[in-house]
């Protein structure tokens, strides 16, 4: 496993960490709350989800040197998928989440996916 990796676990499990604490911690009262614990959620998914991804992308070629490329890759489509599940849990938090809504934030998260998956 390369260094780096080890970085990433631990300030994931900080943000980990941090995340139970502004759900236990605090009432979301207001919005900034709420912005807050989305916000934290959204790196925390990003972090966690980018190591078993980078773990199947190291699978899928295993002779690959650049084990940075094949974690940058990784952490491209977690950012998606924390940014779909962080967006949806925004829009029922702010009573926003009416089926039209959903499938037009899931439309934007497929066209996202499809940019993201162009090489260039």
């Amino acid at each position: 496993m390369p260094k780096f990796l080890y970085t990433v676990l631990v300030f994931a499990a900080l943000l980990w960490w941090a995340l139970l604490r502004i759900l236990v911690g605090k009432a979301p009262d207001n919005a900034w709350v709420i912005l807050l614990f989305l916000l934290v959620l959204l790196i925390t998914l990003t972090l966690t989800l980018s190591l078993p991804l980078y773990l199947l992308f190291h699978k899928r070629a295993p002779e690959f040197a650049n084990l940075r490329f094949l974690y940058r890759k990784s952490l491209k489509w977690s950012v998606l998928l924390g940014f779909f599940v962080t967006g949806i849990l925004g829009l029922r938090a702010f009573n926003l989440g009416s089926t039209l809504n959903i499938i037009l934030f899931s439309l934007l998260c497929v066209v996202l996916g499809f940019q993201l998956g162009k090489s260039r």
